[in-house]
């Protein structure tokens, strides 16, 4: 047989250049005639062509790889046959292998913890598909010139329904032997310096081993050592297998809470390790935002490893450390900020702060009028990732550390502003800082009347783009702008309104925001956002509402202005959004529709948190928990201090397990908003019971003037063991949703109950409950059935299967949505994950 040679042809491909020869065969350049791209060629090699054992692997590759579509794994074009040897088609990777970035010593950890991170972000589609890599090591991992890595290699995949067939490894009076006579060591499966115990052990796997694996290849990258490595392939294993890493004196200082992350994934149990890579990635990521110093690796305790719980505190315990910092008090913090981790964005990350003002006390909503405008001009320019902005009253909290709000916010440029008011003048002075040395990169001022507000904040924006892109960028037009500054500026006052409202819950707030935003409405009809604004205010409202007969005013309010924002601009996300939340909390609501609104919104304002925040609560009827803490997160990364991201996402995470995680994210929010009326006194007595913080959560009522709501009353009584008083507030609780209209926040927090009930011995109040949540339309979150310990109790009774099938009916119909938006490629990518495993979770329980 003629080997393949430059400038040969496999199939419709020409064969450019020999890259790398593998186990399985030689890997080429190649180009793609028809497409007009390099691609790389896979191709076995003639000892090989004729192994049936190794062509079930390289077509097991090419099905496995045809599966996956994610940023860190290698995509899959073509496979084909030619002259009775095998070929793959694939994605060219330009860069350089992990294994090549390592000879040059260790990465700093902020950098390993986020490359780590990606890489769990890969296994993890991988495992929502039940695919194993099984062979992760730096020779798989492939950097590419921009920064990102990818997996690649899943030619030792193997799905994880199946039986591993690698050779038993017996511990024979100390010494390792492979078993059975087997001398080659290749014949595991695997590289045996980055395999898992329970690999070396020919054991059963799961999707844990590839954790191990990265484990390793972590502390590889943050130490520039290998924690097993001996001199021979048995010392290796055998210290895998039995022994704990080696740590020399050099190597054994890193911030501790990587040190925890560590411990986790090199446990010798799979069961002590991270429970998915998606909790891996998100611990990494957290720590990788804060600033820590260093501590030994390994400590000289005792102890093998640590839970679940600890390895979680990891990153969350962090964020009490690496809270966003305030306004900026320029001249006592002229010092770089510390240094901010990769950027997922390919341009540059740009973060307006509030204004400066100077003037009379009715413009002080100016601070947050500018930033907001130049932030939405700058939002349409190719090549720049611009932040949400911070309000005044966020930042003003804080005492001007700009140090740790570029760290929350992954900054590397600042607008700073001030403005300054002389009657209808205004003078804005703006400067362009970058943040890694506050050198100023462009300043310039600005003078006029109010009339020419929108021109100065328009060339102010337009200078910006210009020395951030080097290019002649034009900013877009505002669809539908009559270029009123009047109405802008009124825009502005009423977002500012609107905002301290939700936080404070004040009637002042609430009827300023609706005048100043109806003003704006009046002045612009044609613009969308006011009404959208408007909608979102009134849903509040609603939500927050203590009468039936306020809440469906409020309702119909909010779905009117809605309406009008849609009217104006058909792909308003936050106008979407708005909507399926609000047919998630009517009474007599579609959850269907409010799937749909809601992701839609979602779609088509990415970068708005808001309508992240929207699409989490909706999902916390017709959907997953699992779903809840993603849309949550994702709304804390663009608007790191927006007190609603840490309630959702702490609500979610409280639901799903005990993790001090939340407790975290509830004190984080509440340090910035202290008076955040949902999360003081909603979601904090919940997760305070939830973690079995009875004394505080008792205590928490009385210290903030507020008196338990009946579903909060239940969990006290249940938790202190007041069972006859429990009954009779569960019959109670149960009896109000007979009534007309429940408040769907209510609802929801009332069916949290049920565990307490199961746990408490009130096994029927339980079901109830369930059954009654099904009943108004909010049937539970069908990854929450199938996990909550307390709930698997109930599994036995009939009533629950029912239960059971209706919240599988309400995940299939959020699922189907999540999967109609994917296949646009509308889909935010960090629903696809959440969205995978609620699809497995959809098909075990039809099973």
């Amino acid at each position: 047989m003629v080997p393949f040679a430059i400038g040969s042809s496999v199939g419709s491909y020409e064969i450019l250049d020999k890259l790398a020869s593998g186990g399985m065969g030689d890997v080429f350049r190649g180009w793609d005639p028809h497409l007009g791209r390099e691609v790389a060629i896979k191709v076995l090699t003639g000892a090989f062509a004729h192994d049936s054992s190794r062509l079930r692997r390289f077509e097991r590759e090419a099905r496995i790889l045809a599966t996956l579509s994610h940023p860190n794994v290698v995509q899959i074009f073509d496979v084909g046959e030619q002259d009775g040897e095998s070929f793959l088609v694939m994605e060219l990777v330009e860069g350089s292998t992990l294994r090549d970035r390592l000879a040059a010593g260790p990465l700093p950890w902020r950098q390993a913890a986020e490359l780590a991170a990606s890489v769990a972000d890969g296994l993890a589609a991988a495992h929502a598909k039940g695919i194993i890599h099984r062979d992760l090591k730096p020779e798989n991992l492939m950097l590419t010139v921009h920064g990102h890595v990818k997996i690649l290699d899943f030619g030792l995949a193997k799905l994880r329904q199946e039986i591993s067939s690698s050779p038993k490894v017996q511990v024979v009076d100390g010494a390792l032997q492979l078993a059975s006579g087997v001398t080659d060591p290749e014949m595991v499966f695997g590289t045996a310096a980055y395999m898992s115990p329970e690999q070396v052990e020919g054991a059963r796997i799961d999707h844990r081993s590839d954790l191990f694996s990265l484990g390793v290849i972590l502390w590889e990258m943050a130490t520039g050592v290998h924690p097993f490595l001996c001199d021979s392939v048995n010392a290796t294993m055998h210290r895998i297998l039995l022994a704990r890493p080696i740590v020399t004196e050099g190597e054994r200082r890193l911030p501790a809470p990587l040190g925890r992350i560590l411990r986790a994934c090199l446990a010798k149990k799979p069961s002590d390790r991270f429970r998915s890579a998606r909790e891996l990635s998100e611990a990494l990521r957290t720590l990788a935002r804060t600033d820590l110093s260093t501590h030994p690796i390994w400590g000289s305790s005792s102890r093998k490893g640590i839970s679940r719980k600890q390895a979680w505190l990891v990153g969350f315990a962090c964020l009490l450390v690496a809270a966003p910092g305030g306004y900026y008090a320029w001249q006592r913090n002229r010092k770089p900020a510390p240094a901010v981790a990769a950027k997922a964005a390919p341009g540059p990350n740009v973060l307006a702060l509030p204004s400066r003002i100077y003037g009379g006390r009715t413009d002080t909503f100016l601070a947050e009028a500018v930033p907001n405008t130049m932030s939405t001009l700058l939002a349409g320019v190719g090549g720049l990732n611009v932040k949400a902005p911070p309000s005044s009253a966020q930042v003003d909290k804080l005492n001007g550390d700009l140090a740790r709000i570029t760290e929350a916010y992954q900054a590397n440029n600042l607008v700073i502003t001030s403005i300054t008011t002389r009657k209808s003048r205004l003078t804005l002075n703006v400067q362009l800082v970058d943040t890694q040395t506050w050198k100023i990169l462009w300043g310039h001022q600005y003078e006029g009347d109010q009339s020419a507000y929108n021109d100065m904040t328009r060339a102010a924006a337009e200078a910006v783009a210009r020395t951030l892109t080097q290019a002649a960028n034009t900013l877009p037009s505002v669809s539908g702008s009559g270029n009123s500054s009047e109405g802008d500026l009124a825009r502005s006052e009423g977002f500012r309104f609107s905002s301290r409202y939700r936080a404070l819950n004040q009637q002042d707030d609430y009827n300023q925001a609706v005048a100043a935003l109806e003003r704006a409405y009046a002045l612009d009809a044609h613009r969308a956002d006011a009404a959208s604004q408007l909608a979102l205010l009134h849903a509040w409202r609603a939500f927050r509402a203590d009468t039936d007969q306020v809440g469906d005013s409020e309702r119909r309010l909010s779905e009117s202005w809605a309406r009008r924002a849609l009217e104006r601009d058909a792909n308003c996300g936050l106008a979407y959004a708005t909507l399926g939340s609000l047919e998630y909390q009517s009474p007599n609501g579609n959850p269907e529709r409010a799937i749909e609104y809601a992701l839609k919104g979602a779609c088509l304002a990415p970068r708005e948190a808001e309508t992240h925040i929207l699409l989490a609560s909706t999902c916390s009827g017709p959907g997953s928990k699992e779903l809840v803490i993603a849309a949550g997160r994702r709304s804390m990364e663009l608007d790191p201090l927006n007190p609603m991201g840490p309630a959702t996402t702490a609500l979610g995470l409280a639901s799903m397990r005990p993790a001090e995680e939340s407790l975290a994210l509830v004190e984080q929010g509440l340090r910035q908003t202290p008076s955040h009326s949902f999360l003081r006194d909603t979601v904090k007595p919940y997760v305070l019971v939830r973690l079995g913080h009875l004394k505080e959560a008792e205590d928490h009522f009385p210290s903030t003037g507020t008196v338990p709501r009946i579903d909060q009353k239940l969990l006290l009584e249940v938790q202190s063991g007041q069972l006859d008083a429990a009954r009779t507030t569960a019959k109670r609780l149960l009896e109000s949703w007979s009534e007309p209209r429940v408040p769907g926040r209510d609802a929801a927090m009332a069916l949290c109950a049920a565990p307490f009930l199961v746990r408490a011995g009130l096994k029927e109040e339980a079901i109830l409950m369930l059954e009654k949540s099904v009943e108004s339309g909010r049937a539970p979150c069908l990854d929450w059935l199938l996990t909550d310990p307390d709930l698997q109790l109930l599994r036995g009774d009939p009533r629950f299967g029912r239960i059971l099938l209706a919240a599988r009916n309400g995940a299939a119909i959020a699922a189907r949505h999540l999967d109609q938006a994917r296949i646009r490629g509308e889909l935010p990518e960090y629903l696809i994950a959440p969205l995978e495993n609620l699809k497995l979770q959809i098909k075990m329980t039809s099973q």
